[in-house]
């Protein structure tokens, strides 16, 4: 009897060291856990911080097809600074060289038709007079006060040549005027952007 007492001793003592081993690992797993959630934390704070442009947008300066996928990739691929001015300020930009604000780079004079083609029923509107076009109203006047702003803001150098140069204005305009009426551009393929989606990037790359 006194044997087996004397040998159920060692297996009651070599338990205790596999239950420390659990607790340990627990302990172990329980500190990763911790770790992982406190470094994942500021990811989302970063996402749902972002700042964001009147009408919900990310306020980037972005070329068109950058623009386009916003939605698809949540990521920020600022391509420059935009300093574009927008149709309100051209409408009375100084006309000559001035040292503290930006002046027109063609005369105000000068046609819309010479700029843009197909220039539908806007071809004999001089450039100021396509600012003015339309009041406040929306749809394609308000993209022919858009679309020159943003002509007369490439031509300044006030968007970077990568995001949004001539060329781009003119071309944006064209393959939308060439569709017209009921015009839409894309940026990418499969991607329409009528006239007032249009208005909308036009309007990210003019934040002055």
């Amino acid at each position: 009897m006194d044997k087996q007492d004397h040998r159920q001793e060692p297996t009651g003592a070599t338990a205790a060291p596999v239950s420390d081993a659990a607790s340990t690992s627990k302990a172990a797993s329980r500190r990763r856990l911790l770790k992982g959630g406190l470094s994942a934390a500021p990811v989302v704070l970063s996402l749902s911080s972002r700042p964001v442009m009147a009408g919900g947008l990310p306020g980037l300066c972005v070329t068109p097809s950058g623009f386009a996928s916003i939605n698809v990739s949540n990521h920020t691929h600022t391509s420059g600074t935009c300093s574009g001015r927008t149709p309100g300020y051209w409408k009375t930009a100084p006309t000559t060289n001035s040292p503290t604000q930006p002046s027109w780079p063609y005369p105000p004079s000068s046609l819309f038709k010479t700029y843009f083609s197909p220039s539908l029923a806007y071809g004999d509107l001089t450039l100021l007079q396509a600012l003015e076009c339309g009041g406040n109203a929306n749809g394609e006047v308000a993209l022919v006060r858009h679309i020159t702003a943003a002509l007369l803001n490439a031509a300044a150098g006030l968007t970077p040549a990568n995001v949004l140069d001539v060329g781009r204005v003119k071309a944006i305009w064209q393959e939308f005027a060439m569709r017209a009426p009921g015009g839409y551009y894309e940026p990418i393929a499969g991607t329409k952007w009528y006239a007032d989606a249009i208005v909308t990037y036009l309007k990210s790359t003019q934040p002055v």
